[in-house]
């Protein structure tokens, strides 16, 4: 299981972990084989080894590429679906059309430990994907799985949630404060 990487660890920030969280993924070739396969196989790895994450991109473990795992099922009820039942993957996903309301939540992220961000979102999205077993797919999300397809494609796109928040909540440390706002001074 890979780490995840994170803009800070305690107080440090950690500037290597931002620039590669902020870069652009790149796709994946078709057919998919060697490095990419691997790639993907140990991000179902990691993602299957949390038990506190909804998703999982690949640039979080430091996988430049665009490949994204997500709870598909058992959203209400985690104890009944098991993660290793109830998980998706997605290659170089896109957002092909969106729809309903725009819903404002609260979103976390294992790449910016300890605060959360109020996201603006799309009730319903299309993604156009490729599958695990290297198909072409085309689906329909909403409500809470539409959210979190968003918030892994942002990841692919080098956006954190610190980028789409209209509010932050930091619980814990005021240090932490002070770390976010130097990190957006420097944008």
């Amino acid at each position: 299981m890979n780490q995840v990487l994170t803009l800070w660890d305690n107080d440090t920030k950690n500037i290597f972990n931002e620039a590669f969280l902020r870069k652009r993924a790149t796709a994946v070739a078709l057919p998919i084989k060697g490095t990419d396969a691997e790639a993907i196989k140990t991000l179902i790895d990691s993602f299957l080894g949390r038990e506190d994450a909804l998703g999982l991109a690949a640039p979080q473990i430091g996988i430049g590429k665009q490949i994204i795992a997500f709870r598909s099922g058992g959203l209400d009820d985690p104890e009944q679906a098991p993660l290793k039942d109830n998980f998706d993957v997605l290659i170089n996903p896109r957002i092909t059309a969106r729809g309903g309301k725009k819903i404002l939540a609260w979103e976390g992220c294992l790449s910016c430990p300890e605060i959360q961000a109020e996201v603006e979102r799309d009730e319903e999205i299309k993604v156009s994907a490729i599958n695990r077993q290297g198909k072409a797919v085309s689906k329909k999300y909403r409500g809470l799985l539409a959210r979190i397809l968003q918030h892994e494609i942002d990841h692919l796109e080098g956006l954190l949630i610190l980028d789409r928040s209209v509010q932050i909540e930091i619980p814990k440390r005021k240090k932490l404060l002070s770390l976010f706002a130097n990190m957006n001074s420097e944008k």
